[in-house]
């Protein structure tokens, strides 16, 4: 058997790596242990917070193979 590369591998498209991280929320990081964002000041998840930011759109939605919306 030979080593040639998957037929996958070999058409699939790469796409270039971001240079700069995408912050959706204003002063909050994606915790990935708990697997959400977090206000960076109170540690609270967004989530809880009533007044957060709402998606607008999935168009800068990042596939990373992890659920980590805005990222």
């Amino acid at each position: 058997m030979g080593s040639e590369t998957h037929f996958l591998v070999r058409s699939a498209i790469s796409l270039p790596i971001r240079a700069t991280q995408l912050a959706p929320f204003p002063n909050s990081y994606y915790d990935e242990i708990l697997g959400l964002w977090v206000d960076a000041d109170s540690r609270i998840p967004l989530i809880y917070d009533p007044n957060r930011p709402r998606p607008k759109t999935k168009k800068e939605d990042v596939e990373t193979g992890e659920d980590q919306k805005g990222t």
